[in-house]
């Protein structure tokens, strides 16, 4: 079968990125690497991640918990998407 390279164009419709982060959507464990100081070496802890999307698709909203030696931090990253 002989295999023919098509040109990718964006002809029908101009490129829309709402769907650029989709890969995150899901939980996840997480094995977080953070610098002490500089030239101090790294602290290392886990965690744990949930994504979910939001606003119909436009955007995204992640909720993470680390558990560090400190004690237990919680975070949240939201990611919109503007057309």
């Amino acid at each position: 079968m002989k295999q023919t390279k098509q040109a990718i164009t964006n002809e029908s419709r101009e490129r829309d990125g709402r769907t650029d982060f989709d890969f995150l959507i899901g939980s996840w464990k997480i094995h977080h690497r953070r610098l002490k100081q500089r030239l101090k070496g790294w602290e290392e802890f886990e965690g744990t991640g949930e994504v979910r999307p939001i606003l119909g698709g436009l955007g995204n909203m992640d909720a993470l918990t680390m558990d560090r030696a400190s004690g237990p931090v919680e975070a949240v990253t939201v990611r919109l998407y503007n057309p």
